[in-house]
């Protein structure tokens, strides 16, 4: 059972870091086409900072609307693209890239991802809950398929005779 659970939680880290330098790359690829100087090294940014779940494009905003502020002398408009671009990477991880690469990695379904996630952060609360949510739900499913669900399907599957 441990090492179910080992593997669950290292293709857990594995996913988050496949997460965090995908929404990386949808970021640097967007300041890049905004012309926004040092866009790779924002990119990067936020890859390491995603490995944080659902905060990392959110922590990058700052420092890449700071040097788009810089870079277009104060036009609003400009600042407000750049933003744009990290709602966007933003909301696609919240949305369909943490569920579905989490689910797929992890065997657990994108609505149950998504709903660990509000779950353990109520429970556990802030940053904490959301980086351990999805390793707790597997744990609890382990746990759960190995001492719940096939101890019932072993009483319904039983050679005894039929009832009269």
């Amino acid at each position: 059972m441990v090492g179910e659970i080992s593997r669950y939680i290292v293709t857990y880290f594995r996913g988050q870091i496949t997460i965090g330098f995908s929404v990386s790359g949808i970021i640097a690829l967007g300041l890049i086409i905004l012309n926004l100087q040092y866009a790779l090294l924002i990119g990067l940014f936020v890859g390491f900072v995603g490995l944080i779940p659902y905060l990392g494009a959110v922590m990058a905003i700052v420092p890449g609307d700071t040097l788009a502020y810089l870079q277009s002398n104060g036009d609003w408009g400009y600042v407000l693209l750049v933003a744009l671009v990290f709602i966007f990477a933003s909301q696609a991880e919240s949305l369909y890239i943490g569920p579905k690469i989490m689910g797929n990695r992890t065997g657990l379904h994108p609505v149950v991802v998504i709903l660990s996630l509000f779950f353990w952060s109520a429970i556990i609360g802030g940053v904490l809950g959301l980086m351990l949510a999805v390793p707790l739900t597997a744990t609890m499913r382990v746990v759960l398929q190995r001492y719940v669900w096939q101890r019932e399907s072993a009483v319904f599957t039983t050679d005894a005779p039929p009832l009269p």
